[in-house]
C-alpha cells in the first residue's frame, strides 16, 4: 500500500499560497467552495475532528444549507459520546459502521496522514475521504 503524505502535499500548497498573488489565492478559495458544493452530493457527512475547526466547518456547511452532517468522529476517547451542536461525537470505527456511504472530511492537517490511513484500513473508499484546511480556504477571511 502506498504511503501518501498529505502533509507534504499541504505544505507545498501552503508554501505556494503564501507566496502567491491575490488571483491565485482566489483560485484556492474557489477550490474550497467547489469542495463544499461537492459535499452536497453525499447524503451523509462525517467530520473527522471534533474541535473548534470541525465546528467551523459544520457551521460553514449549515450556512450553505448542507444539513446532513451525521456525526463528528474523533480518536480522543474523552470526546466520544458527547453531543456537540446537536451531533454525536463517535469513534471512527463506529462512524464508519453506521455511515458506510458517508464522505469523511478530515479537518486536522497535523494528523491527516494517520486519519486517512485509519479510514482506508476501516474500508472507506478514497473517493469518500476529503481534506478541508479551513485556515487556507480563504472562506470567511
Amino acid at each position: 500500500m502506498m504511503n501518501i503524505k498529505v502533509e507534504d502535499i499541504m505544505d507545498t500548497i501552503t508554501k505556494d499560497m503564501d507566496s502567491t498573488s491575490i488571483a491565485q489565492k482566489y483560485l484556492a478559495t474557489s477550490y474550497y467552495i467547489k469542495q463544499i458544493k461537492k459535499y452536497a452530493s453525499f447524503h451523509d457527512i462525517v467530520i473527522f475532528g471534533a474541535s473548534e475547526i470541525g465546528r467551523q466547518l459544520y457551521f460553514m456547511l449549515k450556512k450553505e444549507n448542507i444539513t446532513f452532517v451525521r456525526a463528528y468522529c474523533d480518536n480522543d476517547d474523552g470526546k466520544q459520546g458527547i453531543i456537540m451542536d446537536g451531533i454525536q461525537i463517535m469513534n471512527p470505527n463506529d462512524a464508519v459502521r453506521k455511515y458506510p456511504d458517508a464522505v469523511f472530511i478530515i479537518i486536522s492537517m497535523l494528523y491527516a496522514d494517520e486519519m486517512m490511513n485509519q479510514l482506508v484500513l476501516l474500508g472507506v473508499p478514497a473517493t469518500h475521504i476529503s481534506f478541508f484546511d479551513i485556515h487556507h480556504s480563504g472562506i470567511g477571511d
